[in-house]
């Protein structure tokens, strides 16, 4: 993937979790990127231009939340139903998706 960013004192605190955040405070090591300390996201860490918005299987997808939508997807495409969805709407999605080839991603 890429650089895995750690949060500032998270090896040294059980109750810090590994979770992101920003550095703050005037004295941090980690703000002021002191060499020996993790790396800060900045401008340059972004993905690839060509893997970016991919899923992990290596195709594209698309978040569909009705019929007319998944008309407009795409071939080679995987596709996300929105969570606000209904149970029936959701099966009647999800069977159309297949008898058009697509991949779906949360039946």
């Amino acid at each position: 993937m890429g650089t895995k960013f750690k949060r500032a004192n998270a090896k040294q605190y059980k109750r810090v979790k590994q979770t992101w955040r920003t550095p703050r405070g005037i004295d941090n090591k980690q703000r002021i990127r002191v060499r020996s300390r993790p790396k800060v996201p900045r401008i340059g860490h972004g993905t690839n231009a060509e893997t970016r918005n991919q899923h992990p299987t290596g195709v594209f997808e698309a978040l569909v939340a009705n019929a007319r939508e998944l008309e407009a997807v795409s071939e080679g495409t995987a596709v996300r139903f929105t969570s606000g969805i209904g149970v029936l709407k959701k099966k009647a999605l999800v069977a159309k998706a297949k008898e058009k080839g697509f991949k779906v991603l949360n039946e």
